[in-house]
């Protein structure tokens, strides 16, 4: 029997349609984000029917009381999301075609591919994991390493939408991935491949349910990769799941219930969790879009969800958004910062429509495919993610008013 099932089974359907609604019109960061969250709701339905709940850590049955007041905190967080979405795709008109750019096809993807190669991982052909790791590297470029595959997915999508080296493209790009598979990289070769994906899925001029099934296998199919990938690079030591249970097996759902569980617990004991109210903690987010070693040397003491539930119960770090944001300031909190959270991914839905703005279009799928990190991390990721576009759409308008005024002074 499923608990609450009046506060579990609508808030799904709801997230659903909503999902699909946005992945068929291609507004992929509000789409990620809506199904991050319906993935969590997913799970404590799946707990709830199962049993299965050791994982979760903070009950030993699913408490009537916390089904109620989750659902309620995540049908606040989505309908406030759904309405924020709503008011920019009411004011802000579709975005207008900008020039479409033959060049930087070249450049990035060798660039990329270097940086691959210089920095490679052995093969578990000739070593198991982790003694392969950085086993053929001559420089280690740690985080930096992103970038490289930054520059790949952006080589390979410009050469798309412009046409111009396409094939050399294509083949680096599976060369690099091969390269993953053989290295044993799941992180980079789910980076690269559904990156590439994903830019294909959301430069598509039409939408059907054979897209949004396609999309479904490529997951189903990359989740069995990344398994097996495990089972190879260990040399048959890490085993494919069998007899297991797979919900036992997920690791960040069952700390974003424990998340929700202390969240609501803590707000029902009448702690005070964060100073000022739903409004501070939005500007307190903008503040801090200024690096935190900037605001550390200015005296000023950034605002960390994470931290603070820390002091109140010990966990394992992160911080579920919808949990987070009502932890911090119950409802209001949720209401607003949802909206405001919603209104960010419209605009950047907007931003990655623009045909032949490439740089744009990979940056946005970019932030879509952060959220399934990011809403189980804290307010902070998230917000860091979303408001990249709007930063650089105001460097971009920037840089052209100190270009157009430096021409009419050379003309002058």
């Amino acid at each position: 029997m499923i608990t609450g099932a009046i506060y579990q089974l609508p808030l799904i359907a709801l997230l659903v349609v909503a999902i699909l609604r946005d992945g068929l019109r291609r507004r992929m960061v509000s789409a990620a984000m809506l199904g991050t969250v319906a993935i969590y709701a997913a799970y404590v339905l799946a707990i709830d029917v199962t049993g299965q709940i050791a994982q979760v850590r903070v009950f030993d049955r699913v408490p009537p009381e916390f089904i109620a007041a989750n659902g309620t905190i995540l049908a606040v967080f989505t309908l406030s999301f759904l309405v924020g979405g709503g008011l920019i795709r009411a004011l802000i008109p579709d975005q207008t075609p900008s020039p479409r750019t033959e060049i930087g096809v070249l450049g990035p993807l060798i660039t990329g591919a270097v940086l691959v190669l210089i920095s490679a991982d052995g093969w578990w052909l000739f070593a198991p994991y982790p003694l392969n790791k950085g086993a053929w590297q001559l420089v280690s470029l740690g985080g930096a390493g992103a970038v490289a595959n930054l520059l790949l997915l952006f080589a390979v999508n410009r050469a798309r939408s412009s046409g111009h080296h396409v094939r050399l493209a294509r083949t680096v790009l599976w060369a690099v991935a091969l390269h993953y598979v053989l290295a044993g990289d799941r992180g980079s070769l789910l980076f690269l491949v559904l990156g590439a994906f994903a830019f294909d899925l959301a430069t598509t001029p039409r939408r059907g349910w054979r897209m949004a099934i396609r999309a479904l296998c490529v997951a189903a199919i990359a989740l069995i990769a990344l398994e097996q990938i495990s089972y190879w690079r260990s040399w048959g030591v890490q085993a494919p799941s069998s007899e297991g249970s797979f919900l036992a097996e997920i690791d960040l759902l069952p700390q974003s219930v424990a998340h929700m569980f202390h969240a609501i617990s803590i707000r029902l004991s009448g702690y005070q969790t964060v100073a000022g109210g739903a409004v501070d903690l939005l500007a307190t987010l903008w503040l801090q879009v200024i690096p935190s070693g900037v605001l550390r040397g200015l005296g000023m003491q950034t605002y960390n969800g994470s931290l603070l539930l820390s002091e109140f119960v010990v966990h394992g770090g992160g911080f579920f958004v919808p949990a987070e944001l009502y932890f911090a300031h119950g409802f209001p909190s949720v209401a607003l910062i949802a909206l405001y959270f919603g209104a960010l991914a419209a605009f950047a839905d907007r931003c990655s429509a623009r045909p032949g703005d490439t740089f744009m279009t990979t940056l946005v799928l970019l932030v879509a495919a952060s959220s399934f990190y990011t809403m189980f991390y804290g307010v902070q990721a998230v917000h860091r993610m979303l408001s990249l576009p709007v930063l650089l759409v105001v460097l971009r308008a920037l840089l052209q008013a100190v270009l157009r005024r430096h021409t009419r002074f050379r003309a002058w």
